[in-house]
This record gives C-alpha cells, structure tokens and sequence, in this order.
C-alpha cells in the first residue's frame, strides 16, 4: 500500500471536506474559524506538535490517524497544515502498513490542499457578502494568500 494513493482528486475532496463539516456540526452554523482540533477530536485523530526543521506537518496511521505539526509554524500556516493533513487523512492518503510513493506525492499534496482550503473557507460562505481577501482571511483565520486564491477559485463558479 501507498501512504499517498490517488483516491481521490479535487472535487471529491471538496465534498469531503463539505460532508466533514456538516457531519461535525450537525447541519448548524460552521463556527469560523473552524475548530479543527474539535473535527479532529470528533473523528479520533490524534494531533501533536513539535519544533520541525524541514517540515510543516505530516501525518500517519498506527492503529488510529496521527498528524504532527511543526510547532514552530506562525498560526494561518500552522492552520493550514492542520487542514491539510487532515486531508491526507480523510481522503485516503494515510494507511496502515504504507510506502511512501514520491511519483504520488505532488497529486495527493494538490488533494490535500483543496480539502484544507475547503474546510478552512466553507463553500457556504461565498454568497454571505462580497469579500475581500483580507476579510476572508481574517474570518476564517488563513493567510491572506490562502484567501485570495479561494477568491480567484469561488469567482470562476457560475
């Protein structure tokens, strides 16, 4: 087995990262930022951090999903990576018994951002009000680049 397979590619990964979201909250409002320690809490995923020097986080699946940060992140990036992994972990990427798989690496990392990008800035709220990229990125609490590409991604939906 791979620790990053292509089982899924952006789409799903939105729809996951949708279903996450209405599945942890019930259908309620999505409180934003978005609690992803209690997401992950909510599906049992372990999430330690510690001082890394290369990087930003990764995840791994030893009896139950495990993701470690690295500590030494400044907080939207910190998120971000939290995000991501979580993405690795709830689109498959992340199995017991794996090999890691560079050729894979690169495709499922392009998966895993889009899941990020989807739980950290829900879909729901592009019709709330016109935004721009620094309010988006102060709600949801992502850097202001995150922001102004799910901008430029929600502005190329009819």
């Amino acid at each position: 087995m791979y620790l990053y397979s292509l089982v899924m590619n952006n789409n799903d990964a939105r729809e996951r990262a949708a279903e996450i979201l209405n599945k942890s909250f019930r259908g309620n409002t999505i409180p934003l930022p978005v609690p992803l320690d209690y997401i992950c809490r909510e599906n049992n995923i372990e999430v330690w951090t510690l001082p890394m020097k290369i990087l930003d986080g990764l995840s791994s699946f030893e009896g139950g999903y495990c993701i470690f940060l690295n500590s030494r992140n400044y907080l939207p990036r910190f998120g971000f990576s939290q995000a991501h992994e979580m993405g690795h972990c709830f689109c498959g990427h992340v199995t017991a018994g794996y090999e890691f798989d560079a050729r894979l690496k690169y495709i499922s990392d392009c998966v895993a951002n889009t899941f990020a990008a989807s739980i950290m800035i829900p879909r729901s709220l592009r019709r709330l009000r016109p935004w721009t990229a620094t309010s988006l990125a102060e709600t949801c609490g992502v850097s202001l680049s995150a922001a102004r590409i799910q901008l430029e991604k929600w502005s190329k939906i009819a």
